[in-house]
């Protein structure tokens, strides 16, 4: 009996450690994506906005905290990450500036997917139910928002307005001063809003929006169905039946 009180007791406390962690997670994506749009200072030092943006990355190793193999394997990742963005720092090649980012679009994404594969195997809904959904979506965000900066250093003019090309060095300052405006039209398409301000031009462009808009779509459909049907099974039969 004391086992399985025990065992009980753990579980419980694991579950409140995962929506702690991922509490953690969606405060720090939050943090970073207001700090980029809000606070220009930031967003004009190439070395503050390398920091900021590195927050869901840190945030990331505390989440996978729990399992040794991928804490090391998403250290890795990160300190790779974080090596290719000084190198930018320091060298202003934007060869660096697309590893980088390719790196930490990368990054996310397997976070994402470790993210939504745990919530999705989750017999209840719970905090960390939720909070791993909002968890996966400003990741999916921010992930584009990364992969729309790359392609816009490599392929010129591949995002336009009615003034012309978004500009990727601002002032002729550093490409990733481009990252609050390509971030707006990132969460944008992710949320099909499709404002029209800013547009895809290049066939690569357009296919990371299609991309993005689909999933944008389909996640919030099938986890808000994976947490109603959740939510229907464990509810408890009316009396009478059963």
């Amino acid at each position: 009996m004391s086992g399985t009180r025990t065992g009980r007791a753990r579980e419980l406390l694991r579950r409140r450690v995962d929506a702690f962690r991922f509490g953690v997670l969606a405060a720090a994506i939050v943090i970073a994506i207001a700090t980029v749009m809000l606070v220009p200072p930031v967003v004009e030092g190439r070395m503050g906005l390398q920091v900021v943006i590195s927050f869901p990355l840190l945030a990331a190793l505390y989440v996978v905290s729990r399992s040794m193999r991928l804490l090391l394997f998403w250290a890795g990742a990160a300190f790779v990450s974080t090596a290719l963005g000084v190198a930018y720092v320091l060298w202003h090649d934007d060869i660096l500036l697309v590893l980088d980012l390719g790196t930490r679009a990368l990054f996310l994404a397997f976070t994402a997917v470790w993210i939504a594969r745990d919530v999705l195997r989750q017999a209840q809904v719970s905090t960390d139910t939720i909070l791993g959904g909002i968890c996966v979506y400003l990741l999916l965000g921010l992930l584009f928002a990364f992969v729309a900066i790359g392609l816009a250093v490599s392929v010129p003019g591949a995002y336009g307005t009615a003034s012309g090309p978004v500009p990727v060095s601002p002032a002729g300052r550093h490409s990733l001063e481009s990252l609050p405006t390509l971030l707006y039209f990132s969460f944008s398409a992710l949320t099909t809003m499709g404002f029209g301000d800013i547009t895809p031009v290049a066939q690569s462009a357009r296919l990371a929006a299609m991309a993005e808009g689909m999933i944008g779509q389909l996640f919030p459909a099938i986890f808000i169905a994976r947490l109603v049907g959740l939510h229907v099974a464990q509810r408890p039969a009316p009396r009478g039946e059963g």
